[in-house]
């Protein structure tokens, strides 16, 4: 078997062996949206918790913006930040076959997995309305 990621990659696939017959794979790109999500969610829990924190979050930062809405972004820009880095640099794609693995290539699989960042990202107001 090989790694899903290159020798010397910053963010790496993490194996938790829970018994001798079940392994959970945590990998980076799974951990970067979900903590993304989780971060979002938690905030929004504190300041409906705490009133002082939401009233806080509401106020307006610049630009007409409230300061929760630029919390979110920053977020996310890191988010982003951090899963181009990951597809760009850190992961191996075609076993890490340098022959197939053009520079290239890892742009266009980059772009088309960041779509399926933002698509999944977009289904997230469409699900609010669902239930």
């Amino acid at each position: 078997a090989t790694s899903a990621e290159v020798p010397g990659a910053l963010m790496v696939s993490l194996n938790w062996r829970v018994s001798n017959h079940v392994v959970l794979k945590f990998f980076p790109s799974t951990l970067i949206f979900y903590g993304f999500l989780e971060v979002v969610a938690l905030t929004a829990v504190v300041a409906a918790v705490f009133p002082v924190v939401g009233r806080g979050l509401g106020r307006t930062a610049f630009g007409g913006m409230a300061w929760g809405e630029v919390g979110t972004l920053g977020a996310f820009l890191v988010a982003l930040l951090l899963w181009a880095h990951y597809w760009l640099h850190d992961h191996s794609f075609h076993s890490g076959k340098a022959i197939l693995n053009t520079p290239w290539e890892r742009v266009a699989r980059t772009w088309g997995l960041t779509a399926t960042l933002f698509i999944s990202l977009a289904l997230l107001p469409a699900s609010k309305k669902s239930l």
